[in-house]
């Protein structure tokens, strides 16, 4: 996926920044896992999370973006949580560095935040609460500690066989499907 930089001239939805977090710390968290069984496949993966972050910054350090970004604390805090993402990770093409640069992105998503990645019990997932939800926009953390932004939409499926059902929620412009069994805590944003 390629994420396109923010033209903070215009007025930029808080949901879209939130997709932008959770989408760099989702990634890093995945590939943190690729690399016990492919190291390549996550450094390459690194790479291109690199370079989204480094367009980014790029885009951020222009003229026509500074008064919008000080301005507005939230575009700030976004804007500094990019920067640090990608300032922070050191030897960027090394194995070794790898599963530290990869950490690195992952934090540097959370800070300032909280509302979005570090829900507590209080948000702990009922599967019979879920109608609950459906068609507003929330915050859910999956089981694997991915974390998504968007509107939940009606349940998609149910085999009842397998007792499979799962949700929709709209992620970056796409429909993502998730499984029910799989969400661990969800909020409404």
């Amino acid at each position: 996926m390629n994420l396109e930089p923010f033209d903070f001239s215009e007025m930029v939805n808080e949901t879209e920044l939130f997709q932008h977090l959770c989408y760099y710390h989702n990634e890093a968290t995945n590939n943190m896992k690729i690399i016990s069984f492919n190291k390549a496949l996550a450094l390459e993966n690194f790479k291109r999370i690199y370079r989204l972050l480094r367009l980014e910054c790029t885009e951020y350090d222009k003229v026509k973006n500074r008064d919008y970004i000080f301005a507005n604390p939230i575009y700030c805090q976004y804007v500094n949580n990019i920067r640090n993402a990608y300032a922070k990770p050191t030897r960027v093409t090394s194995y070794s560095n790898l599963s530290s640069n990869l950490y690195d992105v992952q934090d540097y998503m959370k800070y300032g935040f909280n509302h979005i990645f570090c829900l507590n019990d209080t948000y702990s997932f009922d599967v019979d609460g879920i109608d609950n939800y459906l068609g507003r926009m929330c915050v859910i953390e999956l089981e694997n500690f991915e974390v998504y932004v968007g509107q939940l939409d009606l349940k998609l499926f149910s085999i009842p066989e397998e007792n499979v059902e799962s949700v929709s929620i709209l992620f970056l412009g796409k429909w993502k499907q998730l499984m029910i069994n799989d969400i661990k805590r969800i909020k409404l944003l």
